[in-house]
């Protein structure tokens, strides 16, 4: 027998590199589990010495219990594994790699300088609207820089759907390098920031404490944003009195812990803004002396940071001299307080978050501390929100004209004289020849954002209400605004039969969406028109516009084509009906259409899984079970259809829509299935939505029937609904703000894709206020 004599191959020429240097170990821990896990599938088990007749063996420990020399062995092999694969041609990437072209990357990195050097947020919207998803999931930097643009224009809902893109673009955690691991981890806490800052506090505190859980380290800014959303919660209108103050004491423990860790480390940045928000909930505690006591270090910390800097005091970030403002507050020194608060916002400039955190902040001192902050407050130039409708220009050939060509400058002008005082304006319109257009363009101008609502699609409403006068430039400046929005909706198809009413429900929609926003940045809606004056009955017109604004506002502004700026004062609540509706012939039947309606698809998951006995037990249980919450809405009911564990209902009005589906919810959720044979976990989905919808005499079981594009959406979002939960599509929430609909609150929940086709809307959960 010849002798064995072993040949490798020779590999001495192969360097591995660091990501592969650190998956050697991997690797060899892998290599031994696969071998200990052979020996116990044959019978051995653990001795101290190897005994192959009683197959007992040393090494039948977790790996970390290996001795260094048993290591090394199984470390070798590693090592010379990877060299061999290396050796033969083969490349190894990591997985949270995306190996790209020259020309790809080159893509990437012009689009991440895009990102940096954008300060127009249109620019920024279009950078999101027509991404390669492809290419920026290569390097998610790319989304972790828009998202933190997004966040600083005051857009946390556009952040969040980015970053949970980008997010979704990382492959397991575990396996991450320590390059990724790091963005992974600044990712997922922006991500939490966003959702805070939209007021889904309790989903931001889900995330913060998943990365404390992966993150063994303590880490200062996850602490602060964990102590950041326990503020917001036990803050909360939502809160009871007993979980306001465990709320607040869980924020302090947060924001204290990480102030001490930033401290020991030397870390100015997370220390002063951990330390003052630890101060400042000292204060709403009610612990005054612990309060003074860190705001004082705080200061003192902030001062070194002044005295330490090599450069001017202007290039002193803000937000130092935002938290010495914010310490001298809480020391009782209101004018060093206001020196302080002035430098910050000066240096501000454009980044209303940043005036905004501030204010919101200032603001709740101020109510604590029971002192008259009239003069601190009069610092802030907070956003202002605008919802718009003003007329068409006149047509030629007018016989009552309401916004002659001629008054054109004149108008500009009163808007312009309007906006003057407002440093940052937020409007909301459509974009009609005439007045829409002119407002638009002269919030661009003050450097403002515009989110433009149509009736239709653009090239429909392009055709119908723009491009309507021979030879003038209206259609090429719609084209400029449009293209410069920071949103443009289409709210529903045309159909040339019936058009005022869809012009009714835009109306309403943007109104509702501009108070979405308000109620996100802590700002208020200012209701601002281009009005002859004159009162109609017309729906969908500025008139019925401006009644819709008059049930919740006392009085608007208004510029009058011919005489200028006016304000008009109600005289009394608006008689403006919320629903309008009307027939059309269809085929010869009869069709009524309606301007919009509340619908609701549900159905029970699990469902389908129940087997032949359970599904009749279901089928006459369920019904029976949920009979009593159709009986207490039987009146605002206009349809109901059931088959199986489905439900269809089309109401009323958004306040029984939201109370029906609230209830529904509780019912199913409350019930003990198992005590009917049934399985414990079975749970309900519940969608809502609102639109323009027809309702006609189905002609072979005789009942009333409802369809239209949004009854079809509606039914699209609720096998997309997280089981247990109420999805309401925005319309619903724009629809439920008109409706002053205080008693639930919606948090944002992202964009979702709907099925077959129907596109991608924005969800909201639906929670009940406490």
């Amino acid at each position: 027998m010849h002798k064995y004599s072993p040949s490798p191959f020779n590999t001495s020429d192969i360097v591995l590199d660091q990501s592969l240097l650190d998956l050697q170990e991997q690797l060899a821990k892998n290599i031994h589990e696969v071998w200990a896990k052979g020996r116990l599938e044959g019978g051995w088990v653990y001795g101290k010495t190897r005994d192959d007749s009683k197959k007992q063996h040393p090494c039948l420990v977790p790996y970390e219990q290996l001795s260094e020399e048993e290591k090394s062995y199984d470390r070798n092999s590693a090592i010379e594994t990877l060299k061999f694969i290396l050796k033969l041609g083969y490349q190894i990437t990591p997985p949270d790699t995306v190996v790209l072209s020259e020309q790809q990357m080159s893509a990437v990195q012009l689009e991440l300088d895009n990102i940096l050097n954008c300060k127009i947020l249109s620019g920024l919207v279009s950078l999101w609207q027509n991404h390669n998803k492809t290419t920026w999931q290569s390097s998610p930097e790319v989304y972790y820089q828009l998202a933190l643009n997004f966040i600083k224009h005051n857009e946390p809902l556009l952040a969040y759907d980015v970053l949970a893109e980008g997010i979704a673009a990382f492959p397991e955690p575990a396996v991450l390098s320590d390059k990724n691991r790091a963005l992974y981890i600044r990712m997922n806490q922006q991500q939490a920031l966003a959702l805070a800052e939209t007021g889904a506090v309790r989903e931001a505190a889900n995330i913060l404490t998943m990365l404390a859980e992966y993150d063994n380290n303590i880490d200062a800014e996850t602490f602060g944003l964990l102590g950041r959303v326990y503020k917001e919660m036990g803050l909360s209108e939502a809160a009871l009195a007993e979980e306001k103050i465990t709320y607040l004491k869980q924020a302090f423990d947060y924001y204290f812990t990480a102030f001490e860790f930033a401290v020991s480390q030397n870390n100015h940045d997370d220390a002063y803004y951990n330390g003052i928000n630890a101060a400042t909930v000292s204060l709403f505690i009610g612990d005054m002396e612990q309060s003074q006591s860190i705001a004082q270090q705080v200061a003192d910390i902030c001062r070194e940071v002044i005295a330490n800097c090599k450069s001017t005091s202007t290039d002193i970030m803000y937000w130092v001299d935002a938290t010495l403002g914010e310490a001298e507050l809480l020391l009782g020194n209101m004018d060093s307080a206001i020196t302080y608060y002035q430098s910050a916002i000066k240096k501000t400039g454009t980044d209303m978050r940043g005036q905004m955190s501030m204010y919101r902040q200032a603001l709740k001192i101020l109510e604590h501390l029971k002192i008259d902050g009239t003069a601190l407050l009069a610092v802030f130039n907070t956003p202002r929100i605008f919802v718009f409708s003003g007329h068409m220009i006149d047509m030629p050939g007018t016989v009552q004209q309401r916004f002659p060509v001629h008054c054109e400058a004149q108008v500009r002008q009163s808007i312009r004289q309007y906006l003057a005082d407002a440093d940052f304006c937020i409007a909301y319109c459509s974009a009609a020849c005439g007045a829409d257009i002119i407002f638009l363009e002269e919030v661009l101008e003050k450097g403002g954002e515009i989110n433009i609502v149509l009736p239709f699609s653009t090239e429909v409403f392009k055709q119908k209400s723009v491009d309507l006068i021979a030879g003038s430039d209206w259609a090429e400046r719609f084209d400029k605004v449009i293209n410069k929005a920071s949103r443009v909706v289409s709210l529903a198809q045309h159909n040339p039969e019936i058009e005022f009413p869809v012009y009714d429900f835009t109306n309403r929609f943007i109104f509702g969406m501009a108070q979405n926003r308000a109620a996100i940045i802590d700002s208020k809606v200012h209701c601002f028109s281009v009005w002859d004056g004159v009162s109609s009955k017309k729906h969908g017109g500025t008139a019925s516009a401006i009644q819709l604004w008059l049930n919740q506002v006392n009085s608007i502004d208004y510029v009058h084509p011919q005489q200028g700026l006016k304000k008009y004062t109600a005289k009394g609540k608006s008689n403006l009906e919320s629903f309008i509706s009307g027939k059309i012939i269809s085929n010869g039947e009869d069709v009524c259409y309606y301007n919009y309606l509340p619908l609701l698809f549900a159905d029970v998951k699990g469902y389908s899984k129940l087997n032949e006995q359970q599904l009749v037990v279901f089928s006459t249980f369920f019904l029976n079970l949920i009979s009593c919450v159709f009986d207490t809405y039987d009146s605002g009911i206009l349809a109901r259809r059931t088959q199986g564990d489905g439900l269809f209902v089309v109401f009323k009005n958004i306040k029984l829509a939201a109370g029906f589906a609230s209830e529904l919810n509780t019912i199913i959720t409350q019930t003990q299935w198992q005590k009917h044979g049934l399985p414990a976990d079975l749970t309900i989905r519940i969608s809502l939505d609102a639109g323009p919808c027809y309702s006609y005499i189905e002609p072979v079981t005789g009942n009333l029937e409802f369809c239209g594009d949004y009854v079809n959406r509606a039914a699209r979002m609720e096998p997309i609904t997280p089981p247990g939960h109420i999805y309401a599509s925005e319309t619903f929430v724009s629809l439920a703000n008109v409706e002053s609909l205080d008693s639930f609150q919606f948090v944002y929940a992202g964009q979702v894709v709907l099925p077959k086709g129907h596109g991608i809307i924005p969800a909201y959960h639906m929670q009940k206020r406490q």
